[in-house]
């Protein structure tokens, strides 16, 4: 998990269920070498939301798993699946734990059957890990507005040529030009009018004209002088 919005209704919830009835689900820990005080400590594997829920409601003890891990890859492995069963973890990164156990020699299909995923889903996630930072940035701190199902359903299957087109795209979810269908419809009226203009039709065939394109919902209203 890449951040942690510690303000979300979410984590309230989780950090008022944790200062009643404590950390319910074990933390999976590993012992790693401490090269300065020359000892072990613990460190957090999976549950980094339930381990920070505890600290702010000041709890002196959660239960934890302690595990072994051979290589980055078997604790990426663990981490990953500890949060996509049991926590909402963000698409992004889903995406960005995918692509790093791909970089550690997971294939595709590997992916696919460890986390019960098709093809396309994983497909999806792994082009999302390469969109630029600032794409991603702005999915996370609009959070509300970028759903997972939104993000795979009308971008993640999309092609960008370039990633000032996926940024655009992005930024246009956020605050849609509201008056953009309006102002296309003005302008398209302004075009017919003066198109018009130039023809020598009598007043009955304009009017007949611009109704038509009323009904087709091309022009909003009709001229008064038509």
């Amino acid at each position: 998990r890449q951040r942690m919005d510690l303000d979300s209704e979410e984590f309230s919830s989780l950090l008022d269920s944790v200062a009643k009835n404590g950390v319910q689900q074990n933390l999976i820990v590993e012992f790693i070498e401490n090269s300065s005080t020359k000892g072990y400590q613990l460190r957090c594997v999976a549950g980094h939301r339930r381990l920070a829920a505890a600290k702010i409601a000041e709890l002196k003890t959660v239960p934890c798993l302690i595990r072994t891990f051979k290589n980055e890859g078997d604790r990426l492995e663990i981490a990953l699946a500890e949060n996509l069963l049991r926590e909402d973890l963000h698409a992004l990164d889903i995406a960005d734990g995918y692509l790093r156990l791909s970089n550690l020699g997971w294939d595709q299909e590997a992916i696919q059957k460890y986390f019960d995923r098709n093809q396309r889903t994983v497909k999806s996630y792994l082009k999302i890990s390469q969109w630029p930072e600032q794409a991603k940035t702005i999915v996370r701190d609009n959070s509300d507005k970028f759903s997972t199902r939104l993000i795979m359903r009308k971008y993640a299957c999309r092609k960008f040529t370039k990633d000032e087109d996926l940024i655009n795209a992005l930024l246009s979810e956020i605050s849609p030009n509201e008056n953009s269908a309006a102002n296309k419809k003005v302008t398209l009226s302004s075009k017919v009018q003066s198109y018009l203009e130039t023809k020598n039709y009598d007043t009955e065939t304009k009017k007949i004209i611009w109704h038509l394109m009323r009904d087709l919902r091309l022009v909003k209203e009709i001229p008064e002088k038509c």
